[in-house]
Formats: structure tokens, sequence, C-alpha cells
């Protein structure tokens, strides 16, 4: 018999141990994004080669969200940069301008575009390679983002206040 599942949100050690089950760059590179960074599966699965963005200001992720709205999500420049080496080492044939495909080819010999539910798939895997017996579903990832966002803000916060 199984062990109970736990449904709270992934702990950063839980999240390390999720990328390190990962074997490809594609996949660490989804596990970061989702969980770093708040992006649902359905942006996840919508990003493109055109996606990342570099000005001054740093590095940004174009995501079309909820209600076909577009958002800019600021993203580490040591992601950004692994972001455009895999978009540099990405297969030839791919299909579409997808920035993540299917690690093997179709019937047609292309790579499609990974689905939303393929990446639901794909970190459900990991999860279990690594151990995980928490219910990993996307609000799980969400929520850890959002409470890494909110210790990003409050660290900030306590810097201004402290000066």
């Amino acid at each position: 018999m199984s062990p109970p599942l736990d449904r709270k949100v992934l702990s950063r050690p839980e999240i390390a141990r999720l990328e390190g089950a990962a074997t490809s760059e594609r996949d660490k590179l989804i596990v970061r994004i989702v969980a770093d960074y708040g992006v649902r599966l359905g942006e996840l699965s919508g990003l493109t080669t055109d996606s990342i963005r570099r000005d001054d200001g740093g590095a940004f992720l174009k995501v079309r969200g909820k209600g076909d709205r577009e958002r800019l999500v600021p993203i580490l420049p040591d992601l950004a940069g692994r972001i455009e080496r895999f978009i540099e080492d990405r297969p030839v044939d791919a299909k579409g301008d997808s920035l993540f495909v299917s690690l093997r080819r179709g019937r047609d010999g292309g790579y499609a575009p990974l689905t939303q539910s393929g990446v639901m798939q794909l970190v459900r895997g990991l999860a279990d390679k690594a151990g995980i017996t928490k219910r990993v579903r996307s609000h799980v990832f969400l929520s850890y983002a959002t409470e890494v966002n909110e210790a990003a803000r409050q660290a900030a916060l306590r810097m201004l206040t402290e000066n």
C-alpha cells in the first residue's frame, strides 16, 4: 500500500529534488519556470522561442495568460541565459515556434509542441522519481511561487526600511 498523499505546497528542497530528477535541460527549465515564477501550465505550453525579452531593466518571459492577456514575468539573468542556450540547441525540425517540444519524434518525424497535459504528466513523473508523496498539481506550484514572491517582497521591504 502506498503512503497517503500530502496536499501541501512543495518546499524548496522538494522543488530541488524535482529538478534533480529531470534528465533533460527542457525538463529542468520547466520545473524552474513553473515553480519559481508562478507561470501556469497553459502559459508555459504557450511559450515560444520569441517569449524571452531582455532590456536594461533585466530579463522577462512574455506569457499569454487567462483572457488571452499578455504579461511580462521578470526572471533572473541566469535563467534567461539557460533559456537562450536551450533555444539555440532546439531541434531544427521542431513543429512551429513552441519553446518546449516533445523529446521524441512523432509519427510524422517532427517534434510536436508540449501540451499542458504533457507538462503535468512530466511533472508528476518527476515527483514519483524524486520520491515526493505530495499530490503534485499545478496549484501546488502556484502556491509555492506565491510564497517565494511574498518572501522576496518582505525582504525588499525590510531592506528599504532599514536604510
